[in-house]
């Protein structure tokens, strides 16, 4: 009677393992890569809700410069006025309110509220400040001092406006576009953050 051999089950039982082994890694390197891809598209998400706050603030900045431009040119011509007149007029003539000036400073207080710059609002609050001293001013000398201060804290205001305006938020914030370019071995260049600003895109890749 013809010996039936033991069925060898390790070639099997190694097959089965590697086949198990091979999709535990091809799932695990499949969660990393999915984890990777939602990280960056969170990134990108922010990077792009930065950029679309940093365009909105600059739309405000814009308009806040050519109120303040508008006001003190009205006031300009006051002052100017002002010293021409005489003495005991140079009440009636500052006190006053001129043509467009409520309309002008309504439109400041608005965009005054959704400035978010420390530095503009500070500048601005300074300048109203030095205008109600400018307009009580009772002798021409009073008046030509507190012109001076006015004409300073204006000088101020575009100070903090241009430091605004020529801020980039692609450098300040870290971009995490960016980090992942490097990490490729890509650096953007100042011309590709200005491109992506411009167009309000972000590289999710």
């Amino acid at each position: 009677m013809t010996a039936v051999a033991p069925f060898d089950w390790i070639p099997i039982l190694v097959a089965a393992g590697t086949l198990a082994l091979g999709s535990v890694l091809t799932m695990l390197g499949q969660g990393l890569a999915d984890r990777r891809v939602r990280k960056r598209e969170m990134l990108a998400r922010r990077d792009q809700l930065q950029i679309q706050l940093y365009q909105e603030e600059r739309e405000v900045l814009f308009g806040l410069q050519q109120v303040c431009l508008d006001l003190h040119t009205k006031y300009v011509r006051v002052q100017a006025a002002a010293m021409d007149c005489d003495e005991s007029e140079i009440t009636e003539v500052i006190f006053p309110m001129v043509e467009g000036e409520m309309d002008d400073l309504n439109k400041q207080v608005v965009l005054l509220h959704q400035c978010r710059s420390d530095a503009v609002r500070g500048a601005i609050l300074a300048y109203a400040g030095a205008m109600k001293r400018w307009k009580e001013s009772a002798t021409r000398t009073d008046a030509q001092q507190a012109w001076e201060d006015l004409t300073k804290v204006f000088g101020a205001i575009h100070g903090a406006l241009g430091t605004e305006l020529r801020r980039n938020p692609l450098d300040e914030i870290g971009l995490s576009t960016w980090r992942f370019r490097r990490r490729r071995g890509k650096k953007a260049t100042p011309k590709d953050r200005s491109a992506q600003l411009d167009s309000g895109a972000v590289d999710n890749g």
